[in-house]
């Protein structure tokens, strides 16, 4: 589907207009160069932006002021590569076609009051409600191993060393954070007006007047956008890492890098390499590990090719985890060697495929691709089932010899 792109003055706005569905969804995208800090102060603003506006000042006038627009749905995201950080807020409304005039501009207001019209006094955001989100943050961290799927996941993504400084461990961060204050916190806001690039899109049945609404709402002196691009990364020896948990079951974690990819390979084979290798029930691990021997709860593999990244990760008993590993690389190297055969690769395509089709149903999914073929150059969905329609068995071989393990974590468990 086609899109409509407008440079303004100090962002860009990408239009998709379809007449297939009642919302509108719009994304406003903040990027800029990632620091060690970034991430602190933009979860922190995540939270602060939501519970109070210049406008209403709490969060049951917010709620009121939505119930009275047919209640937006309002969210931010986050997304990193190696090099940039986005802050995405994001929005969906009823068209007001289909509720009564004046009501998107309304909804547009609403939506972007909460990050061009937060609730400041004094040059700082509020005090309270500043010291209830940080509070809140730094118990998240000092608890993270409640959750150890997740606490594992981190862990293994900080060992991988991704990105151009150092991820710090959760102590750190609230070392870090403890030096935070409501003033910080707002200069750190402002700077995204001079130091972010903004990119604006906007899916669904909308006119002109809607691009009239945008203009006069934002300010600031955004920079000019970048592409986001996978990173090339060296792999000298393996790294392990072993940490206690008092729960029974143990979470594996291997890291995989990827280097020398082609943008070919890098948006289309390592995909279809990793739900070959871990994508399902029928893939080569969950079959070999957990149907054939019993070994795991659970087994997959993800892609994440921002950073040419692989992560297999498995549920397990904690004295299964050399089988495990031993299994994962013995899949690795089948398909390196060959053994993999056109069904499986016929079966793995169509499956995508009908992610795809789903996709071009779903609203959310028409936008996420838009952003993306904005801010990293991915091809739209026609053009991904020609790319995925020619691949063959000979791309996915030659890609298994591109991964290369890089990280062990394992979180063991009492079982």
């Amino acid at each position: 589907m086609d899109y409509i792109k407008k440079e303004k003055k100090n962002y860009n706005l990408y239009i998709m207009k379809t007449n297939d569905f009642k919302v509108v969804n719009i994304s406003f995208v903040f990027q800029r160069k990632n620091s060690m800090e970034d991430e602190l102060y933009r979860t922190l603003l995540k939270r602060i932006l939501f519970l109070k506006t210049a406008k209403y000042d709490s969060l049951e006038k917010l709620s009121s002021a939505g119930a009275e627009i047919y209640n937006p749905k309002v969210f931010v995201k986050t997304q990193t590569s190696s090099i940039y950080r986005t802050f995405n807020l994001r929005a969906e409304f009823i068209n007001e076609k289909y509720t009564e005039d004046g009501m998107n501009k309304s909804n547009i207001e609403f939506i972007m009051d909460y990050f061009w019209h937060p609730f400041i006094k004094d040059d700082a955001f509020d005090k309270e409600t500043f010291d209830l989100c940080k509070k809140n943050y730094i118990e998240e961290l000092k608890s993270a191993k409640n959750y150890p799927e997740e606490y594992a996941l981190d862990e293994c993504w900080r060992s991988l060393n991704l990105y151009e400084f150092k991820l710090p461990t959760n102590e750190e961060l609230i070392k870090i954070l403890e030096g935070i204050d409501e003033k910080k916190l707002y200069s750190y806001y402002k700077s995204m007006f001079t130091e972010d690039s903004l990119d604006i899109f906007v899916v669904g049945d909308v006119t002109d007047d809607m691009e009239t609404v945008i203009d006069d709402y934002i300010y600031g002196d955004f920079q000019k956008s970048v592409m986001l691009k996978p990173h090339e990364y060296t792999v000298s020896k393996v790294n392990k890492i072993k940490e206690k948990t008092d729960n029974p079951q143990s979470k594996l974690f291997l890291g995989y890098k990827m280097n020398n990819l082609t943008t070919y390979e890098n948006e289309y084979v390592s995909l279809i390499f990793a739900m070959i290798l871990g994508g399902g029930t029928e893939s080569y691990l969950h079959s070999e590990a957990r149907k054939k021997r019993s070994l795991c709860y659970y087994i997959y593999a993800s892609c994440y090719n921002l950073f040419n990244v692989m992560i297999v990760s498995a549920g397990i008993s904690a004295k299964n985890s050399k089988e495990v590993i031993k299994i994962t690389e013995a899949e690795i190297n089948r398909i390196k060697n060959g053994d993999v055969d056109d069904d499986k690769l016929t079966e793995v395509k169509q499956l995508y495929k009908n992610i795809l089709l789903e996709s071009k149903d779903s609203q959310m999914s028409l936008i996420n691709n838009l952003v993306a073929r904005v801010t990293k150059e991915a091809d739209d969905i026609e053009t991904r089932f020609k790319m995925v329609d020619k691949m063959s068995v000979d791309d996915i071989i030659t890609l298994a010899g591109k991964v290369k393990l890089d990280t062990i974590f394992l979180l063991e468990g009492t079982e």
